[in-house]
């Protein structure tokens, strides 16, 4: 079939052929022809080659290395690249290391072996060209960046790991008064005036990767004192470590001394607003009783008008029991469940667990609820949701948090559509290791963390076995390798109703407290493996792996059907020999057999 291969526009691409025999010349011209480029011109000598690409003004070159005449076709390739931006791909029956690396010396963008293969001859012209679009989109992007870098209004820098400027805008140089070459050898550390507030923002900086509107006092080159806001981001190479930092720095010094000046009238104000209540505390009393009026209903028409009206997000209010006080209508097009008839629910009713997770879901929602009762801090997590008309959960992230009025608790929360990664198409490979804690809720978190590439390649219910599976495998390591915690321990304490706090009590007890989960994860595109390990004393896998799956989910044992959940769903399970660490492989193919050691 004859493929048609354009540019954007439908224009062929143009392609010049510089070939020394008649023979090969012609085959590849056919071979071109046949693939839908265009041929603008054959040249049979190096020197022929440099006037007819000047000429012809091709988008791409087939060059042969040996030519006849004085120049072969690298030195010919050298001569056209000085004036003409095109790619040039050699094509040769040599494939020693001495012609390649001659290769490499003149930027070449391909490589194509005689005899002419067509699938090489595409496969080479379609990268090469490609490849030199991308350079000129890259060369284009940098100019841009330049020009934006130079003539912003805001002060930019970027400094190395060191926090040394290794360059900084003209805007940069104005604010501070420092000359270019003065200011390369300086660092935020030499112009903060409080080492307190440098100290923070450095902590801030590595532990979020980024500092948003950091207020800090520099110092200028003449002393004066500038208050600013701070933005900045941590650049990191592909393999984590910090390259370097950029930020801005904006001057708020102008709005700093406004903000005194209206703190020292608020200070003049409260001082009269004292002698107006010692000469009326009955007008006061009104007038507190008004605005406080005033506060409630201006505090419910927006809470009103932002939760209510119009929003896509499902959202409502809770009681301290987990129960429906509101929702909006956003329930019934996410859920397919009125808002009237949620309020006889719980949170804990609509949270969707399968027969492979023996409502490990809910327990680790609970686990989070618990918690965030306990501290009142604002809480973010996934949640799959069942619906009464739909098979499958809808995976929705929840918002909770504690509002106050007049001295009563009331439970904000927000549940939205958790949305698809863009990137993930771009995703190839990733090798992380991690160490967690015993909770169950960083259980729950580094599985979706450790998971959510691996969509890539494996969905539907395939991804979802993956994560109960390897979730099930993790809580194992904490709850019976790191806190020691036996099938009738778990058992009784879950039957008294006081497991959280029973799994708490472990994570305190000194003699488990310092225990840790160790966890390797790599992913590539034709398999995926996890290596978990606790510091528990390990058990015996061979007692699990040998019972009778339909026995074990009938005694609920919490070893086994973790391990029985992973010998389903992983190619291979290798255990070591204290029983306290494994190894999962799951493949991307139909064609690997099971292994389990």
């Amino acid at each position: 079939m004859k493929l048609d291969m354009t540019m954007p526009g439908d224009k062929k691409i143009k392609i010049l052929i510089v070939e020394d025999s008649v023979v090969e010349a012609r085959l590849l011209q056919k071979i071109l022809a046949n693939l839908g480029y265009s041929v603008v011109g054959i040249a049979r000598s190096g020197e022929e080659s440099i006037l007819l690409a000047f000429k012809t003004r091709p988008d791409l070159i087939l060059m042969d290395i040996l030519l006849e005449g004085e120049q072969n076709g690298i030195e010919a390739s050298r001569k056209i690249k000085k004036k003409l931006d095109v790619p040039i791909i050699f094509t040769s029956s040599l494939s020693d290391r001495e012609t390649l690396a001659r290769l490499e010396i003149t930027e070449s963008y391909g490589y194509i072996l005689k005899p002419f293969d067509k699938k090489d001859i595409f496969v080479a012209i379609e990268i090469g060209f490609r490849r030199h679009e991308f350079e000129q989109q890259l060369e284009e992007s940098e100019v841009k960046y330049s020009n934006l870098f130079e003539r912003s209004m805001d002060a930019i820098f970027i400094s190395d790991r060191d926090g040394v400027f290794i360059d900084v805008n003209e805007a940069m140089l104005k604010l501070f008064g420092y000359g270019r070459e003065e200011m390369i050898s300086l660092s935020l550390e030499k112009l903060a005036s409080n080492p307190e507030e440098l100290k923070e923002y450095d902590r801030v900086l590595i532990m979020d990767g980024f500092a948003r509107d950091f207020e800090m006092c520099l110092r200028k080159k003449n002393g004066a004192e500038v208050h600013t806001l701070i933005s900045a981001n941590v650049i990191k190479s592909r393999t984590g470590k910090i390259k370097n930092y950029q930020g801005f720095v904006r001057d708020i010094t102008a709005k700093k001394q406004a903000e005194l000046e209206i703190e020292l009238r608020i200070q003049e104000l409260e001082i009269a607003m004292e002698e107006i209540e010692f000469l009326n505390r009955d007008l006061q009393q009104k007038i507190n009783d008004l605005n406080k009026a005033n506060r409630m209903i201006s505090l419910s028409e927006e809470k009103y008008r932002r939760l209510v009206e119009g929003s896509t997000d499902i959202i409502f209010s809770l009681d301290n029991d987990w129960r429906f006080i509101t929702a909006n209508k956003a329930t019934a097009y996410h859920l397919n469940i009125n808002p009237e008839s949620i309020k006889s629910k719980s949170l804990l009713d609509l949270i969707y667990d399968s027969d492979e997770e023996k409502a490990v879901s809910r327990k680790i929602i609970q686990e989070k609820l618990e918690t965030f009762s306990r501290s009142k801090e604002p809480v973010s997590f996934k949640a799959e949701f069942k619906s009464p008309l739909i098979i499958e959960p809808r995976e929705l992230q929840v918002k909770l948090e504690y509002l106050n009025i007049d001295g009563d608790n009331e439970i904000l929360g927000k549940a939205f559509r958790v949305m698809d990664d863009t990137l993930l198409k771009y995703f190839i490979a990733e090798k992380q290791q991690f160490i967690i804690d015993n909770s169950l809720s960083t259980a729950d978190e580094i599985t979706q963390r450790i998971t959510r590439n691996v969509a890539k390649y494996i969905g539907g219910n395939d991804f979802n076995m993956l994560r109960i599976a390897l979730r099930e495998i993790i809580i194992n390591a904490i709850e019976h390798g790191n806190l020691n915690i036996s099938f009738e321990d778990k058992t009784a304490a879950i039957m008294e109703d006081r497991y959280f706090q029973f799994l708490a009590e472990r994570r305190e007890d000194p003699r488990y407290n310092g225990k840790r989960v160790h966890i390797e994860y790599n992913v590539e595109p034709g398999m995926v493996s996890y290596l978990v390990r606790d510091e528990g004393e390990g058990f015996n896998p061979e007692f699990v792996l040998s019972n009778d799956p339909v026995q074990l989910n009938r005694d609920m044992m919490a070893h086994g059907r973790g391990i029985r959940l992973t010998m389903e769903f992983f190619d291979a399970i290798e255990y070591n020999e204290k029983g306290n660490e494994v190894v999962l492989k799951k493949y991307f193919t139909d064609n690997d057999e099971k292994i389990v050691n």
